[in-house]
């Protein structure tokens, strides 16, 4: 089986060598484009890297059972099963117009301004301990996990603009 990256190119894979492949993902991406209204988007959040990455890593499949590591050889059907995206195999059909991070996907979408908001609320409220103090607070903590480069913050957003958009003009 070839395995397609961006715009089409075969993945120079060693034989023997396993990685994920995201054949039904590929399709699925081209067929919600479709959908997608003239001038909207697709966005997807994942956690992923291009797939010679996931090959030379070897860690793309993980499994938990009650939130820890499992071997889901040890006890079949008895845990969740993950594993990371290729983005290149994404894009195979349709180019991401943006690739970066959670965490630049948030702040590039104002998450410092409501994090800003969120400690000028719980600093003027903290002492009152209401609900608009908890939430005030809950959402910078909220931040703090989301943008994390060691955990969320480091998913892969991926951003498609609709066939139907025009390009921006270059002049």
């Amino acid at each position: 089986m070839t395995i397609r990256g961006i715009d089409g190119d075969p993945a120079p894979l060693e034989p023997g060598t396993r990685v994920p492949v995201q054949e039904r993902a590929r399709r699925w991406i081209a067929e919600t484009l479709e959908l997608v209204v003239p001038g909207g988007r697709l966005v997807v959040f994942d956690y992923g890297a291009p797939t010679l990455e996931l090959a030379r890593r070897g860690t793309w499949l993980r499994t938990h059972r009650r939130h820890e590591a499992a071997d889901w050889l040890a006890d079949p059907g008895s845990c969740d099963i993950t594993t990371d995206v290729a983005v290149d195999q994404l894009q195979a059909d349709h180019r991401a117009e943006r690739i970066t991070t959670q965490a630049a996907f948030l702040e590039r979408y104002g998450l410092a301004e409501l994090v800003a908001e969120g400690r000028r609320i719980w600093a003027e409220r903290a002492a009152v301990g209401d609900l608009a103090a908890l939430r005030a607070r809950s959402r910078v903590a909220e931040a703090e996990a989301l943008t994390d480069p060691a955990g969320m913050g480091a998913f892969v957003v991926l951003e498609w603009r609709s066939p139907d958009t025009a390009e921006p003009s270059s002049s």
